[in-house]
């Protein structure tokens, strides 16, 4: 092969390579402090008059075991500690003991229960004569023992109550008063020859600075060029188009951007809009955790824990200063609210009034998810079928699109929204045609429509050019569109128990003839 032959197979290469690797992402991370709102509405709190009361079961101290271990000892009165040192074999006793799960109620000064929460049940021991040479007769252990049986056991006693009270002041802190937290948060740049991110990379700019000047405590600055940044994002997304690697705003862009949204949503306390652009990230790309907590999937896991604990509280102040007044009014009595401790016979009070507690408070919490999310199915700003997909680590997504036996009178609009779903599989649901909007879905490999009443098939069926599976048996078709031709990629198609036409199945296999068809 000659020079010139060599120079253009290495330029077609090197276009080639350019052509697949031309767009660049880049992953910055910002540091920020992130206020997190207690679990019971601040406004509503008198921490000067709340305290709490705690009850646990009686702590039950088991039975010694004998343990042998290896101590460098020297005798008493040694003159050279360096050379009559010796190994000598030495006992000590590991003494286990336990108490039941335990209960704290924090009350106001009416006696009213303000937050409850049951403490793990204790499971520790202790060692009795550890590394001590005077116990390398087994002998000498056990006498020793015997004599500070009772007071070492009543020690044990009050470490299991130190442990109830350090957890009970500990689960009061978190329900109570504000979390100040250090967050990290990615943001991206975009670079490619080819395209104009332009807007993006300064939309990143503006993120950059935006979480400076939280870190810093300018709030109201911060805030700002973080919502400016935001704009910027979802005005790209209005232009996103998943399924075309050429587009500017094409898949991973799209996942990108939904990150971005999603971390600044969290960092500015929108919890709500935090998840459903992180679920959106997560589903459109790959999950990822990363070890400085920046991965899409550590970001959700936070959001949702956020979103769960915002439902019942007031939430952040929106001034700035009212939030440092309130966390400077509140951190006096973080960690010294008085804890009354019960006899252990209360347990069963405690535990029933912990109960009915929280059972009305999830009733209450259930009402309201339902409540904000019907609202937000109703303003359009949700997707009513979104929490309906499910990943399956083989094939794909999967959208269940109703619990079975309902009845839809036609096929849902809004699916045809959820350009990531690889699977689509809806029988015996009962809709009698199919809109044109299925032609969105071009990322489908597997199209089941099975048992439902449909007569005729969109001719946008030709666009999935990807299915590789369609599953159309017991419906009421006699005749599939000229465009159904244009399924390259179908491998299998079914259509039993369905009116067809005449001559329909022979046509059917001219059209799609590496396919095999089951009528």
């Amino acid at each position: 092969m000659g020079f010139a032959r060599i120079l253009a197979a290495v330029s077609v290469v090197f276009l080639v390579a350019a052509t697949t690797y031309a767009l660049d992402i880049d992953r910055e991370k910002a540091e920020v402090r992130l206020v997190e709102p207690p679990l019971v509405a601040a406004e509503s709190l008198q921490y000067d008059t709340l305290e709490i009361d705690l009850a646990f079961g009686n702590v039950a101290v088991g039975l010694p075991e004998l343990r042998r271990t290896k101590s460098i000892c020297v005798p008493e009165h040694s003159e050279n500690r360096l050379k009559d040192a010796v190994e000598v074999p030495t006992h000590y006793y590991e003494v286990p003991y336990s108490a039941e799960a335990g209960v704290m109620v924090v009350r106001d000064a009416e006696g009213r229960t303000v937050y409850s929460a049951s403490i793990d049940a204790l499971n520790a021991s202790e060692r009795f004569g550890y590394d001590r040479c005077r116990y390398w007769l087994e002998s000498t252990l056990k006498k020793d023992y015997e004599t500070a049986r009772a007071g070492f056991q009543q020690s044990l006693r009050e470490s299991a109550a130190e442990y109830y009270e350090s957890r009970a002041s500990r689960l009061a802190d978190k329900a109570l008063f504000y979390q100040v937290m250090e967050e990290r948060v990615p943001y991206f740049t975009f670079k490619d020859r080819r395209r104009d991110y332009s807007d993006l990379n300064a939309a990143a700019e503006r993120a950059r600075v935006g979480y400076s000047l939280l870190a810093a405590y300018r709030a109201e600055q911060g805030e700002a060029e973080l919502r400016q940044a935001m704009d910027v994002w979802r005005a790209a997304l209005e232009e996103s188009d998943p399924n075309d690697k050429k587009a500017r705003i094409n898949r991973k862009i799209t996942a990108r951007l939904h990150e971005s949204i999603g971390a600044a949503a969290m960092v500015l306390g929108d919890s709500a809009e935090a998840v459903s652009h992180l679920e959106k990230a997560s589903r459109m790309g790959l999950s990822v955790s990363r070890a400085d907590g920046t991965g899409n999937q550590d970001l959700l896991q936070r959001a949702r824990r956020r979103k769960a604990k915002a439902r019942n509280n007031d939430g952040l102040p929106a001034h700035p200063a009212d939030l440092e007044r309130r966390i400077a009014e509140a951190e006096p009595y973080r960690g010294r609210l008085p804890v009354r401790k019960l006899r252990p016979g209360a347990l069963a009070e405690l535990r029933s009034e912990h109960g009915r507690f929280t059972v009305n408070a999830a009733s209450e919490n259930l009402a309201a998810e339902r409540a904000e999310h019907e609202a937000a199915v109703a303003s359009g700003a949700v997707n009513p079928y979104e929490r309906m997909v499910q990943h399956t680590s083989i094939q794909g997504f999967t959208l269940f699109v109703m619990p079975y036996p309902q009845k839809l009178s036609e096929f849902p609009a809004e699916v045809y929204e959820l350009e990531q779903l690889n699977q689509l599989r809806v029988p015996n649901h009962g809709f009698g045609s199919v809109a044109e909007g299925i032609g969105r879905l071009q990322n489908l490999r597997v199209l089941d429509l099975s048992g439902n009443s449909i007569q005729e098939l969109p001719v946008s069926i030709g666009a999935l050019k990807n299915l590789k599976k369609l599953n159309l048996s017991d419906n009421d078709l006699s005749r599939l569109p000229e465009e159904i031709g244009g399924l390259e990629n179908l491998k299998s198609l079914r259509l039993k128990g369905n009116p067809l036409a005449p001559g329909e199945v022979e046509r059917l296999k001219r059209l799609l003839p590496d396919c095999k068809i089951k009528s």
